[in-house]
């Protein structure tokens, strides 16, 4: 189980651009108070139980297919080749 602490604001873009949500693949937190009282009710509560591991499935569901070996090549891939062309034009275009 990921336990995180929450972000507000623009700066919660990070995880949202990670899929991560909240209460579907991670447990948020706000404050130490809220911090101790979330991994106390996980650890220890079994009425947390059935929550917790369908927390932990969807967020192994998510990186399977988020963050799968095939996945990163692909993304590294495009990007690479972005830079390259991106080269190539600033090469093109300085040498006129």
């Amino acid at each position: 189980l990921c336990v995180c602490n929450r972000l507000h604001g623009n700066a919660s873009a990070a995880y949202e651009s990670l899929g991560l949500v909240d209460g579907r693949t991670v447990v948020m937190f706000g404050s130490l108070e809220e911090f101790e009282e979330v991994v106390a009710n996980y650890t220890t509560r079994p009425e947390y139980e059935a929550r917790r591991m369908a927390i932990v499935r969807r967020a192994q569901a998510l990186a399977r297919r988020r963050f799968a070996w095939e996945q990163v090549a692909a993304r590294m891939d495009r990007v690479l080749r972005d830079v390259r062309r991106e080269a190539r034009r600033d090469s093109a275009s300085s040498s006129k």
